[in-house]
């Protein structure tokens, strides 16, 4: 997957997959993105927690 092997070469980088959601999960489930988004932002030492 490509965003995995993104993810690799960034350093400090965290892959949040959404794996039932397309290549636009903002649009398809705001709330669950913002959750992620928004986990990150207020730990980005330790990660988001993973979204289900």
């Amino acid at each position: 997957m490509l965003g995995k092997e993104a993810a690799k070469r960034i350093p400090h980088a965290q892959l949040i997959e959404f794996p039932d959601l397309g290549h636009s999960p903002q649009i398809q489930a705001p709330a669950r993105f913002h959750e992620a988004l928004l986990g990150w932002l207020q730990h980005p030492e330790t990660g988001a927690t993973l979204v289900k």
